[in-house]
């Protein structure tokens, strides 16, 4: 069991604010809050470096795109792309109704953006824009989309979650929605969250805590039709979460792609924050079982992992981010806790 101690504690001034969600790559460490506000963090010290004041009504959902670029979505039904540098928008991508987004993605090559929407009038759509262009290509409108992901490497293949259990596979090459649909996965529950891990698995992690692995290693448009997108196909049931590991709730799911493996974010009321790490088969790696310290009484919200520097960084809904360092044989007492306020 390795074992993370909090370094540093970034606190916002009103404690109202929740730290909704954080992204981190590439040294950018950014999350959003409950105020409407992005903000830009030094990850080494948790210094604010800048903020932008009402990014959107209500962010949704926050990424990391290219070097200097921050993705974001929001209850505004507009998409915004943001630099690094100045904080300021760069691009925008709108919905024809103004509908509230709740998750953003970008494909491999940075070519399509795609987000999922809110049920309205009762269509919940994902929409597709083609980000050379800054215009919408087409949206499918028959699917629950709670979180929607791309491939990966695969730079059409979209998957898409949502309240009615289902997890669905497009080809976004494909503008009819029926034929567009790969495979549906069924999870038997609501859908918190799907995602790819590595380039041969699906998750789905339900808003009941369940969770499941879909191995979609064979799944090719040429050999599924719209008959038999409910075929057979392999999976790998954990079951509730909760119960497994002995937590209150699911924070997060952080997809490793390089090796096949996924950091499975467990929380706890008044106990330490675990992270397990499983792999495609289901398999559980106990020797890299992580804990880090909670936010007190408060829920956790989020987690980012910079596994290069061995840095944990959380947001809770007590309007902190806390930075935890693995403690080693080198570094047996991390540095003085330094507490950071942001405005």
């Amino acid at each position: 069991m390795n074992e993370f101690k909090t370094i540093y504690t970034a606190t916002c001034p009103d404690d109202d604010t929740y730290v909704y969600d954080l992204a981190f790559k590439d040294d950018i460490l950014v999350s959003s809050g409950s105020d409407g506000a992005l903000r830009l963090w030094d990850p080494e010290t948790l210094k604010m470096s800048s903020i932008a004041l009402q990014a959107h009504k209500d962010i949704s959902d926050i990424k990391i795109s290219e070097k200097h670029m921050i993705l974001s979505c929001g209850s505004d039904g507009i998409v915004k792309f943001w630099d690094t540098r100045t904080l300021g928008t760069c691009m925008e991508f709108k919905t024809e109704k103004k509908v509230a987004l709740l998750s953003v993605s970008e494909n491999s090559n940075k070519t399509k953006i795609s987000s999922g929407s809110i049920l309205f009038e009762q269509e919940a759509s994902i929409f597709l824009w083609d980000k050379r262009k800054l215009s919408l290509l087409f949206s499918y409108t028959e699917s629950h989309n709670d979180d929607v992901r791309f491939h990966p490497d695969k730079q059409d293949i979209l998957c898409s979650g949502g309240c009615d259990g289902l997890i669905n596979i497009f080809d976004t090459k494909i503008l009819d929605e029926d034929e567009a649909i790969i495979q549906v996965l069924n999870h038997q529950s609501s859908i918190h969250r799907a995602d790819f891990i590595g380039l041969n698995t699906i998750f789905g992690l339900s808003h009941m805590e369940t969770f499941s692995l879909y191995n979609i290693q064979d799944i090719e448009k040429d050999t599924v039709n719209n008959e038999n997108t409910t075929a057979v196909y392999n999976y790998v049931s954990l079951g509730d979460i909760r119960s497994k590991f002995k937590c209150n709730y699911v924070i997060d799911v952080i997809s490793r792609n390089t090796n096949d493996t996924a950091y499975l974010c467990c929380g706890t009321h008044n106990e330490k924050t675990s992270l397990w790490l499983i792999h495609c088969d289901g398999t559980i790696d106990q020797q890299v079982h992580i804990r880090l310290d909670n936010h007190n009484d408060a829920l956790t919200r989020c987690l980012v992992f910079d596994e290069e520097k061995q840095v944990i960084y959380t947001g809770g809904e007590d309007g902190q981010i806390r930075g935890h360092r693995l403690v080693n044989d080198e570094n047996k007492v991390p540095p003085i806790k330094k507490i950071k306020t942001c405005s």
